[in-house]
């Protein structure tokens, strides 16, 4: 296996999209040799993110020219997704109080953009990314405080709106980190509306979950998903 292709494997501290992006620019500076290798193994070593199936998935056969044309467009696809996200989360979280969990680079670029009222964000065991998501957004004027897990019900009172990151989702379920499934579920009991904000490129029509940290939230218990290609509400 090329170096690259195991520092994707074992990656922790990037979000989906962030891993996609780097994988993209590594790629695209790869040899022919390297980067056929890489289109055949990219959408195999981390399967429970959609963005790199997906890039796998329509790579995986072509040769090297093909490949960087593609690239460079999902490239460009990715980083223009990010101000159409924006754009269409806005009305759903401007002056709101907000709670979500785990880190997600489309969720936090979010609300530095939006700038809600205020942000509690869970600590996100195991894994604890609670911490760098909260440093992120205070260095960046969003007013945010890290709480633990297991405080979301007593907080979830003083809360507008619930919102997540995924890693990849189909039209019956999301797949995020552990501990999601619990905080829809109990936005879900005080009624709070729960929105996921994501990237059309996570979208999969199988998904595999290999991963133990990370689980699946039914459509059932989100009100909504905001992507860069618009918003699906909840029935």
């Amino acid at each position: 296996m090329i170096p690259i292709l195991e520092e994707i494997k074992e990656d922790r501290g990037r979000g989906a999209i962030e891993l996609a992006l780097f994988s993209i620019n590594k790629a695209l500076g790869m040899d022919e040799k390297d980067l056929i290798e890489f289109s055949k193994r990219i959408g195999k070593i981390r399967e429970e993110m959609a963005p790199l199936v997906n890039i796998g998935r329509v790579i995986n056969g072509k040769d090297a020219v093909d490949i960087r044309n593609i690239l460079r467009e999902m490239k460009k696809g990715i980083q223009d997704g990010k101000d159409e996200i924006i754009k269409n989360a806005k009305p759903y979280i401007t002056g709101k109080r907000c709670m979500s969990i785990s880190y997600s680079s489309t969720v936090i670029q979010t609300l530095i953009s939006v700038q809600p009222e205020s942000v509690y964000w869970l600590k996100s065991l195991p894994g604890g990314e609670g911490k760098k998501s909260v440093d992120i957004l205070n260095e960046r004027g969003v007013q945010a405080e890290i709480i633990q897990d297991m405080e979301m019900a007593k907080v979830m009172e003083d809360v507008d709106i619930i919102l997540s990151g995924a890693d990849a989702y189909s039209d019956k379920f999301i797949v995020n980190k552990l501990g999601t499934l619990t905080l829809f579920v109990v936005g879900n009991y005080y009624k709070k509306p729960r929105w996921v904000i994501t990237h059309s490129l996570k979208k999969q029509d199988t998904i595999k979950i290999k991963n133990p940290i990370f689980e699946k939230v039914s459509m059932s218990l989100i009100t909504g998903i905001i992507t860069d290609g618009g918003v699906w509400k909840q029935q």
